[in-house]
Order: structure tokens, then C-alpha cells, then sequence
């Protein structure tokens, strides 16, 4: 049983469920972007939110300007985001395929936490050259051992740059995909 779209202001929180085409908002600063159930969407929010939530979705894009606190990613598959101005925290759980685009200016600052999840990247233009863009692998595998009656955990050596890696020592070369857009305007 499908349910039917659903994008609608309630209180700060925008509620956006079931959504299979492309979707525009407009967000304030205390707006909470709430986006659950949609296939092969896009969504693109304009302004400056609190938070954006994607849960439950697949094949979905989002974009966005600003995220005050957290872009939290949960119970995806095959999804995208890309924050074109500023994020300082991503949280992505229990996601299966998923890519965070973000611009140069985030790269030193955005802090990336993940659990149960597999087969994520983030792209970022390189320093050189911001139309290069350098797509990394996230680990998802990691050797635990114990020194000294500590627990020391490593990322595994698939994640070493000699084996998962290609291009220029640093990563794959890429670029957002064409469905994942570009600053308004540009």
C-alpha cells in the first residue's frame, strides 16, 4: 500500500514523506527537514535549516545549503546529499550506498559518524583545483586488537591507499553526479 506524498510546514518541523519526484523548500533557521519514505526523489532545500533527517529512503537526493546542527542519514539505501555552503556533522546509520558531497570550505571542519553502515563516500573538490573533485571511501571495516590490556582498533588495510584508491595518491577523481546539483545560480 502506497501512502500519499506529503510536504507540509508543521510547527518548525517540515514534514516531507513519500516522495518520488523533485521537491523544492524554502527553510528558516529553526526549520527541521524531516524526509521519510521517498523513492528516487530530490530534494532541495533552500536556506539555512536546524537539521535535516533522511530516513527510510532510496535512491533519494538531497540538497541543501546549510545544516545548523546535523544531517543525520538512517535506514537508507542508495542515497545522496550534498551541502553546497556549510555542515559540520553528518550521522549515518544503518545505510547501505550512500555519498556526501560537500564543498571546499566544510572539508577541515566537517566531523562524519557512522554505525552499521556499508559502502559510503564523501566527495569534496581538491585544493588544487575545485572543479577536480576527489571522492574517499568511509571505512566500514576495522582489526581490533589488545596491547597492553587496552583495546586498540585501526581501519582496515582495504581503506589503505595502495589498494582502494586511484588517480592522484589521495583519492578517486570525481564529480557530483548530474543529480546532485550545484549551488542555485551557478
Amino acid at each position: 500500500m502506497t501512502k500519499p506524498p506529503r510536504c507540509e510546514l508543521v510547527q518548525n518541523k517540515w514534514m516531507v514523506e513519500n516522495q518520488t519526484d523533485r521537491l523544492e523548500l524554502e527553510v528558516k533557521m529553526n526549520h527541521v527537514v524531516y524526509i521519510v519514505n521517498c523513492v528516487g526523489a530530490s530534494v532541495v532545500i533552500k536556506g539555512k535549516a536546524k537539521s535535516v533527517v533522511v530516513d527510510g529512503c532510496k535512491k533519494t537526493t538531497v540538497i541543501f545549503d546549510s545544516c545548523l546542527s546535523t544531517l543525520e542519514v538512517v535506514n537508507c539505501k542508495q542515497c545522496k546529499a550534498q551541502c553546497l555552503i556549510n555542515l559540520h556533522v553528518a550521522a549515518i546509520d544503518k545505510t547501505d550506498g550512500f555519498t556526501l558531497y560537500v564543498p571546499r570550505s566544510c572539508v577541515d571542519s566537517v566531523r562524519i559518524t557512522t554505525s552499521k553502515s556499508s559502502d559510503m563516500n564523501v566527495s569534496f573538490p581538491s585544493e588544487a583545483d575545485e572543479q577536480d573533485w576527489i571522492e574517499l571511501p568511509i571505512p566500514e571495516q576495522y582489526v581490533h586488537t589488545i596491547q597492553k590490556d587496552k583495546l586498540k582498533t585501526e581501519v582496515s588495510d582495504l581503506y589503505s591507499l595502495g589498494v582502494c584508491c586511484k588517480s592522484n595518491g589521495r583519492g578517486m577523481k570525481t564529480s557530483p553526479s548530474s543529480s546532485v546539483g550545484r549551488a542555485p545560480g551557478s
